[in-house]
């Protein structure tokens, strides 16, 4: 009998989160801090960072939890990666490859980031309405293509009805989430080669020095010295140039 799968993912690791808790375990709390409001909370890894089916696939003939299985496989590895980086204070071979896919995939899978790729996506195609609503000949035109390519089409919607509706707003945009997830693997492809191209400084934190903190965003793209960069690229940091990334690998380890 099969297990029932869990539809609450974390785009947060679990692993990852459990590593600046007290008792580095998924039992032990995290301390969170919400920095608009200055508000904060105690809570268990499981509750932090996580969303209902972020990494779910709803496509005839997968698996819909063929990629949470695969990345839960690949955290445990990366787990394992940390506890011997932070032992023996050397990042190469497999556990840079796997400590850089880890970066890659925190840098570009967010509900936040998802967010912002739907407006992209429902702007437009607010764009597109503007112009095929723009006439009345030209309504009717995108129509009869939308016939000619099979759609079915309801003739008892007039372009005077389209037109007031699509004024009106009263309707959502949405992208798929197979959609989103495909991005950001494309996304991560295009990361990779910067990250595995850079010179990387692993730093330890001192005995009695407080401990390093992450965040919902923990792949922070920065510049080191922003007064040191003329003011036209000073907004404009990326993964390709010297100086810009910072990760907290855990408590006491920081890249």
């Amino acid at each position: 009998m099969r297990k029932k799968s869990s539809r609450h993912h974390h785009y947060l690791s679990q692993f990852y989160l459990k590593g600046f808790t007290d008792g580095r375990s998924k039992k032990s709390k995290l301390t969170v801090i919400d920095m608009r409001t200055g508000r904060y909370f105690k809570s268990i890894p499981r509750n932090v960072g996580g969303i209902r089916d972020f990494n779910r696939i709803e496509v005839d003939g997968t698996d819909p939890d063929i990629l949470e299985r695969n990345l839960s496989a690949f955290e445990s590895k990366v787990a394992t990666a940390i506890k011997s980086i932070e032992t023996k204070c050397r990042f190469g071979d497999e556990n840079k490859r796997l400590v850089l896919n880890l970066i890659a995939l925190l840098a570009v899978r967010s509900p936040e980031m998802r967010e912002h790729v739907r407006k992209f996506h429902a702007d437009i195609a607010e764009r597109v309405m503007d112009l095929t609503l723009a006439s009345k000949e030209r309504w009717e035109f995108q129509r009869k293509r939308m016939k000619d390519d099979g759609y079915e089409i309801d003739d008892s919607i007039s372009y005077e009805d389209m037109k007031d509706f699509h004024k009106r707003k009263e309707y959502d945009i949405k992208v798929a989430r197979e959609w989103h997830i495909h991005l950001e693997f494309v996304s991560m492809e295009a990361i990779l080669p910067c990250l595995f191209g850079r010179n990387w400084l692993l730093l330890r934190r001192s005995e009695g020095a407080g401990p390093f903190i992450s965040s919902d965003r923990p792949v922070v793209l920065v510049w080191k010295n922003p007064k040191s960069i003329p003011p036209f690229f000073r907004n404009s940091p990326g993964y390709g140039m010297r100086n810009t990334v910072v990760f907290s690998l855990s408590p006491k380890t920081w890249f």
